[in-house]
């Protein structure tokens, strides 16, 4: 999967969570989100890109576009 097509689950994902447009640059706090989001978030990812996410990895990577690319780096890891 390219690093783009990451960045649009990741931004698709979001979107589906916070009920509006989720961009690269946005802040998964700053929409609003908490712990409970970024289980969601995370489970949402798993569905979509097929690989376990971290909520920790949410946590500590809370800009949409950095979390992509860490999911990316991540599954070119494992």
């Amino acid at each position: 999967m390219t690093p783009d097509q990451v960045l649009d689950h990741v931004l698709r994902a979001a979107a589906e969570i916070f009920g509006h447009e989720a961009a690269r640059t946005d802040n998964f706090f700053a929409l609003g989100g908490d712990s409970v989001d970024a289980v969601e978030l995370a489970n949402a990812l798993e569905r979509r890109l097929g690989t376990l996410i971290d909520v920790a990895l949410i946590m500590r990577t809370p800009d949409l576009g950095g979390l992509a690319d860490a999911i990316g780096v991540a599954a070119t890891a494992a």
